[in-house]
């Protein structure tokens, strides 16, 4: 049953996965998009087992696999509320495996799992729960989290709760203002080395983020999985959750018994394939190139895009129920170039449609009012671009020209049937980019 029914090359059937069960089960009793279910079984893997995890070549000051994942959708098609009343007991009693040696208690036990959860809260509430619990993880949960970025748009960068995150992404500590109150400055010591992961939620996300975000560098921290439209239907009437309660039961046990055995080695090296560190470096070259070629706000959020991969394979490699092997005398998990291929083909399938939501960031409503014609605004701008050497892709041309995604598109088609523009298609490793050229007669 499951993942045993698969094979991969050499007809050797695959090990079970934590996270493809969690998949498997959950998707028959909530109808979030299929790539929401799968983020959330990475997240898990993640908020519970990440601490333990350690790899030279993961980013950050903890050097271990802390995904911040943000989901979003257009309104009443996340069912966010629906995953979490699966994602919150498994969670939950992880971390009762976590913490178990702090508290004897079960109902302290329990409490204690609890404030390991960070939700939302003012940027000094986040601070001081963190000195007050004097814990070595937590887990930033918001189902909310366009209400943060509207605070970090009030707030401004170096007084809000975006310095706190982006401190808490990196593990990095130190001495924080915060806010200002009566002309005076509020600060907070963060500690360094904490471990802390994030599984977040909010509708569009274009209509939160700001350009400032994304050239601050908050943006690339998180990995956001955009999906506009849901195929996905489940009836609300339906005789199969009458299962889920049996179903979670033995799907806890699973994972339970997985994080005792994480937890029993203290510390876990993490290597990896030398393929895999080959690929990983050749994704961070093509968005490195992609921000040299068109510093869109598209390429500048995702530039960050290898950690997240990294970190996802982390978990992956993790969440594969086989023994945890001694080498040099340190427990180890080697990162397969197996695990890698599934990775990225769940990162390339929860990106997918993630540019356009980026192109709509900042977009003027109403076309600007100039004397000159669409045409000739268009033409001028990608000579302009040209010029520079930047590929005037749609999503730049956009954010230069003022025009929304069907207008543009509109007018470029005429432009190219007019022969006055050409477009071109440059293959790469990702996905082929379209950007267009004036013709000769035009230049």
């Amino acid at each position: 049953k499951g993942k045993m029914e698969h094979k991969i090359k050499g007809g050797i059937a695959e090990m079970e996965n934590l996270i493809d069960s969690f998949v498997d089960f959950t998707k028959n009793y909530v109808d979030s998009p299929i790539e929401f279910v799968e983020a959330a079984g990475y997240s898990l893997i993640s908020a519970v087992m990440g601490e333990f995890l350690t790899s030279e070549w993961l980013p950050s000051l903890t050097r271990r696999p802390n995904l911040w994942i943000v989901l979003s959708s257009i309104p009443g098609r996340m069912r966010r509320s629906s995953l979490n009343a699966i994602y919150d007991p498994v969670y939950r009693e992880g971390k009762k495996v976590v913490l178990r040696e702090r508290v004897e208690d079960e109902e302290e036990l329990e409490r204690l799992a609890e404030l390991t959860k960070i939700e939302e809260g003012s940027p000094e509430g986040i601070v001081d729960h963190i000195e007050y619990t004097n814990l070595d993880a937590y887990h930033y949960s918001s189902t909310e989290f366009g209400i943060v970025l509207q605070r970090i748009q009030s707030q401004g960068w170096q007084y809000g709760v975006g310095k706190v995150i982006s401190k808490l992404v990196y593990g990095e500590g130190g001495t924080v203002y915060l806010s200002r109150r009566s002309d005076k400055k509020s600060i907070r010591v963060l500690r360094p080395n904490i471990y802390c992961d994030g599984f977040l939620g909010l509708q569009e996300f274009y209509l939160y983020i700001t350009e400032e975000m994304i050239r601050q560098g908050l943006i690339r921290r998180f990995f956001i999985i955009y999906v506009p439209k849901n195929p996905r239907y489940l009836p609300p009437i339906n005789e199969n959750r009458l299962y889920l309660k049996d179903d979670l039961q033995d799907y806890i046990a699973k994972f339970v018994k997985r994080t005792t055995e994480v937890k029993q080695q203290k510390i876990i090296q993490v290597t990896w394939h030398p393929k895999v560190l080959e690929e990983i470096n050749k994704i961070d070259k093509e968005f490195a190139d992609a921000v040299d070629e068109d510093p869109s706000l598209y390429n500048l959020a995702v530039q960050s895009s290898w950690e997240h991969v990294a970190k996802l394979c982390v978990c992956r490699e993790i969440a594969n129920l086989n023994g945890i092997k001694m080498f040099q005398g340190e427990p180890t998990i080697i990162v397969s170039p197996q695990t890698f291929e599934k990775v990225y083909d769940f990162f390339n399938r929860t990106t997918a449609s993630l540019e356009e939501g980026f192109e709509r960031i900042g977009v003027v409503k109403e076309r600007p009012k100039i004397r000159e014609g669409p045409y000739e605004r268009i033409k001028r701008h990608i000579k302009r671009a040209l010029a520079k050497g930047i590929l005037p892709t749609r999503s730049y041309l956009m954010q230069r020209t003022g025009f929304g995604r069907e207008e543009l598109i509109e007018y470029l088609a005429d432009l190219v049937a007019r022969e006055e523009v050409e477009e071109k298609i440059e293959q790469t490793r990702t996905k082929p980019r379209t950007y267009y050229v004036l013709t000769e007669k035009n230049r």
